[in-house]
C-alpha cells in the first residue's frame, strides 16, 4: 500500500503527473465555470459575474500549463526555454481569481456598489503592478544564473500577496 502511494505521488511529481494533473484540472474548472456561468444567466446576480471570471481565470492557467505540460511530454520541449513566462503567468492568473473570488464573495454582504468596484480597480492594480515589477527581476535573475521560480524571492512576493487577499 505504501508503495503504491509513493508510485501514485512519484507520478504527480513528473511531468506527465503535472500534465495528468491538469488535465483534471482543466476539466473540474471548466465544468464549475459553466456552472456559475448557466446560474448568471438565470439569476442575474453579479457575484455570479465575478465568481465566474474567477474561475474562467483558473481555468486558463491549467489549460495553459495543459499546453506547456502536452508539449513537454509529448514533443520532449526543454523546460528552460519556458522558465522566464511561465512561472509568473501562472501566479498572476492565480491571483487574479483570487481577488475575483473575494470580491465575488463580499459583493451580498458590501452595499455599496461603488466601493466594490473601487477595492476590485485597486487589488487589479496591485496585482499587475506586483506582476510587472516581480516579472522584470525574475527576467535578470534567470538570465543571469540558473535558478527555478520557487527558490526565488518573487515566490515568497507572490505568496504573500495571496494571503494578503485572502
Amino acid at each position: 500500500m505504501i508503495n503504491a502511494l509513493h508510485s501514485f505521488f512519484f507520478f504527480l511529481g513528473s511531468y506527465e503527473g503535472s500534465f495528468f494533473k491538469h488535465s483534471i484540472g482543466v476539466l473540474i474548472f471548466s465544468l464549475v465555470t459553466y456552472m456559475i456561468a448557466s446560474e448568471y444567466t438565470k439569476t442575474r446576480k453579479h457575484e455570479y459575474k465575478y465568481l465566474t471570471v474567477a474561475f474562467a481565470a483558473l481555468s486558463i492557467q491549467s489549460l495553459v500549463n495543459l499546453v506547456i505540460y502536452f508539449f513537454i511530454v509529448f514533443s520532449k520541449l526543454d523546460c528552460n526555454t519556458l522558465q522566464p513566462i511561465i512561472p509568473l503567468t501562472g501566479h498572476a492568473l492565480e491571483l487574479i481569481a483570487l481577488v475575483l473570488l473575494s470580491i465575488a464573495f463580499l459583493y451580498p454582504v458590501v452595499h455599496d456598489r461603488n466601493r466594490i468596484r473601487a477595492k476590485l480597480i485597486r487589488l487589479m492594480s496591485v496585482v499587475l503592478i506586483f506582476t510587472i515589477v516581480v516579472e522584470l527581476l525574475w527576467l535578470v535573475t534567470v538570465y543571469r544564473k540558473e535558478i527555478i521560480f520557487n527558490q526565488y524571492a518573487g515566490f515568497a512576493i507572490f505568496a504573500l500577496l495571496k494571503l494578503w487577499i485572502l
